[in-house]
């Protein structure tokens, strides 16, 4: 379910309200390919890795630093982060600005700058206005879209995004990252 809403544009305040860091269906997103979103600590699945092996046979070697490295949260979620040459810590799998396992890129990443919270989780803390987007899950769970609005991709024109869609993704991740924790 969509509701209609303008975003104001970007909001740097460290007092945000929650309102300015959900989603609206103005709420579009481009790659900038800037790679910023990249020096962030994205926690990565066995099946991410499996993804991405099957995927890029040259990236194998990365995958297999990952492992060697071992699992950081949890015992079972691994970390992208390493130090480059010049000593700029980045994902791995990052190459000059661009993904190198873009195709195939773990979950949260192809969810980055969107992430779904489950409505229950910030109810009291969200606005009743019209302005945001409330998506129902296939599970029947209801969800509002957080943006990180520092994202220089973010916009605010039509996007091209399904919300159901990025949730469905989002539940994905979760339950992948449930089974790498049991």
């Amino acid at each position: 379910m969509h509701r209609n809403a303008q975003l104001s544009g970007k909001v740097s305040s460290p007092e945000r309200g929650i309102d300015d860091l959900l989603a609206s269906v103005n709420t579009g997103f481009s790659c900038k390919m800037c790679g910023s979103c990249c020096a962030l600590d994205v926690q990565i699945t066995e099946s991410d890795l499996m993804r991405i092996e099957s995927r890029f046979p040259a990236q194998v070697a990365k995958v297999n630093r990952l492992r060697e490295r071992g699992p950081e949260q949890d015992g079972k979620l691994y970390s992208t982060l390493f130090a480059d040459a010049s000593g700029k810590v980045r994902c791995i799998f990052l190459e000059g600005n661009r993904c190198s396992v873009h195709e195939a890129k773990p979950l949260q990443c192809r969810l980055y700058p969107f992430f779904p919270i489950q409505i229950n989780s910030v109810q009291s803390l969200v606005s009743s206005s019209d302005d945001l987007i409330f998506a129902v899950s296939l599970t029947g769970k209801r969800y509002v879209v957080s943006v990180n609005q520092d994202c220089a991709g973010v916009h605010t024109s039509p996007p091209s995004l399904d919300w159901r869609d990025l949730v469905l993704l989002w539940e994905q991740h979760e339950m992948e990252c449930e089974e790498a924790t049991r």
